[in-house]
């Protein structure tokens, strides 16, 4: 990855787990490290490292160093016609890769997902890609169509899917086909919640509560 930030919180005592966190798109990974991974979890979990990866596009239309994930049409696509195009494939690998080298660098076997957006879409298709994700809250994402569903149903994988009803980005049905997609794929440790609220990060402040009761 081209720019990575590492979030760790001042009370650290010992090693729980490392939680790679995904923006959405328009975001970079020191703007969601400020504006959520910093004031929403490192502290109220400190015994875990937090790793920030920039997203691999450049939006030319974005403020300042808004990147992306997925090119919109990349997503269309494959919601419309499921065919997975080869930057699709490219950017899985590359994070697929980059997940697998910070489980070895920290040599830590709890390894979580937390994502917002685009990166919600980019962590569910790593929970088909990776055999030893075990946690992951995902918020305002869409679960896409062309995927290997054995592995979440083998590592019993846990999954909180929350969803903003008057979203105007990731639309609120979206989220009842995440429900559908899911049970399809048979994964039987998925927590479900919406509210009211719209495209914003509101969603993600659940996720440090959620991940200390699962704990």
């Amino acid at each position: 990855m081209s720019h990575v930030v590492e979030v760790k919180s001042k009370h650290f005592t010992k090693l729980e787990g490392v939680t790679i966190m995904l923006h959405g798109s328009g975001d970079n990974a020191d703007s969601f490290a400020k504006k959520v991974v910093q004031p929403m979890y490192s502290d109220k979990l400190p015994n875990r490292i937090f790793i920030v990866p920039d997203a691999p596009y450049k939006l030319t239309r974005a403020k300042d160093s808004g990147r992306c994930w997925h090119l919109l049409e990349d997503i269309v696509l494959n919601i419309m016609f499921g065919y997975v195009s080869h930057r699709m494939r490219t950017v899985d690998k590359m994070l697929v890769d980059f997940i697998d080298q910070t489980k070895k660098k920290y040599n830590c076997d709890n390894v979580e997902i937390v994502a917002f957006s685009d990166g919600a879409i980019m962590a569910m298709r790593m929970l088909c890609l990776l055999d030893y994700i075990k946690t992951a809250y995902i918020s305002s994402g869409v679960f896409l169509t062309d995927q290997d569903h054995s592995k979440i149903i083998s590592n019993n994988c846990r999954i909180f899917v929350t969803h903003g009803m008057i979203d105007p980005v990731v639309w609120p049905f979206i989220h009842w086909i995440n429900k559908r997609r899911l049970a399809k794929a048979g994964a039987q440790h998925v927590t479900y919640k919406t509210g009211f609220y719209a495209h914003t990060f509101i969603g993600l402040q659940d996720g440090t509560e959620w991940i200390m009761n699962k704990d």
